[in-house]
């Protein structure tokens, strides 16, 4: 079967099949994972003037980052964002940053482990995703981790950006860690960060002899990956890059 002509029949230059790779029988793509690696982008403006006049008449890089970064007004601090990035780094019991409902936690035979071992947490200069700007000065946080709890990304981005604004206390973020309930970020009120500015950048799987094949496919830059040969209800996406 040629696969690029297929898919070029269903969205035409949207999708390239790069390769196949072969794994062991029983792969599971969510188990057999030696790391997740993860970046959040922020925007930040450059300063209150720019900021107000955005608000009204947007520009088109404030389209273009629209559903890929965190926009920010100016004061971030990267110092204060970096000392977050250290608290995070080592083994945690992440259950503050656990989007666990009562309902869901009534489905549970037992209680799930939200341990977990953050091997790197890093803020680093960043970059406009398609337009050049003067406008905003651009950060990269990334995180590596084997396996990540629900929305934990989102809530410990939060937990960096209110303490460089600071809106947020050092002491009330050890205080999520050392109290590991989901309900926390709620009872005290501290908002999510959105979605838009968070990326996969790199799943690193632990491949084994066998014959169950890979597809691979391009979409936009982002490698997607999915078994082909033996589809199960566990088997899902996942972004190589």
């Amino acid at each position: 079967m040629n696969w690029n002509s297929a898919l070029n029949e269903f969205c035409s230059g949207a999708m390239k099949v790069l390769d196949l790779h072969a794994v062991s029988p029983g792969f599971c793509i969510r188990r057999h994972v030696s790391y997740r690696k993860y970046t959040y982008r922020l925007a930040v403006c450059r300063n209150w003037e720019l900021w107000e006049s955005l608000k009204e008449s947007p520009s088109t890089v404030c389209y273009s980052e629209r559903n890929y970064a965190w926009r920010l007004p100016p004061g971030f601090s990267p110092e204060k964002a970096s000392d977050v990035c250290d608290v995070f780094k080592g083994r945690h019991v992440m259950g503050s940053f656990f989007k666990h409902t009562n309902r869901e936690k009534r489905k549970e035979p037992s209680s799930r482990s939200t341990i977990r071992n953050i091997l790197h947490c890093q803020l680093s200069k960043g970059e406009a995703y398609s337009v050049n700007n003067d406008i905003y000065d651009y950060y990269n946080v990334t995180i590596i981790s084997k396996s990540f709890v629900r929305e934990q990304i989102r809530r410990m981005m939060s937990c960096l950006v209110f303490h460089s604004y600071d809106r947020l206390p050092m002491e009330t973020i050890r205080w999520l860690l050392r109290n590991p309930i989901s309900s926390n970020f709620y009872d005290i009120r501290i908002p999510i960060a959105p979605p838009n500015g968070l990326f996969s950048l790199k799943l690193s799987i632990l491949l084994r002899c066998s014959l169950i094949h890979f597809l691979t496919i391009r979409i936009s830059g982002i490698v997607l990956r999915k078994n082909v040969s033996r589809p199960r209800a566990e088997d899902s996406w996942c972004c190589i890059l």
